[in-house]
């Protein structure tokens, strides 16, 4: 028995029945599959994002932000007021 989730296949994906993880299955369409034992249970699926992508996005919209803040342009030579 397989569980396939109408999902690309990506390492994210997790699935536990019962608190055991499930093995994934290299399946036939690029989908995410799982193998499912014969027993029944409790079946959670979720997907991990990598722990670096949240930060990355972050720094990102902080960098964004800092160059769009306007800064005063110091006088040239010309403008300068004797």
């Amino acid at each position: 028995r397989q569980l396939v989730l109408a999902e690309t296949a990506d390492s994210g994906w997790r699935a536990t029945l019962n608190g055991q993880a499930l093995v994934r299955v290299a399946g036939d369409a690029p989908v995410q599959a799982f193998e499912l034992p014969a027993t029944g249970g409790t079946l959670k699926i979720w997907y991990e994002v990598n722990r670096w992508v949240p930060a990355g996005q972050i720094a990102i919209v902080l960098l964004t932000l800092v160059l769009a803040l306007p800064f005063r342009r110091s006088p040239g030579p010309e403008e300068v007021e004797e």
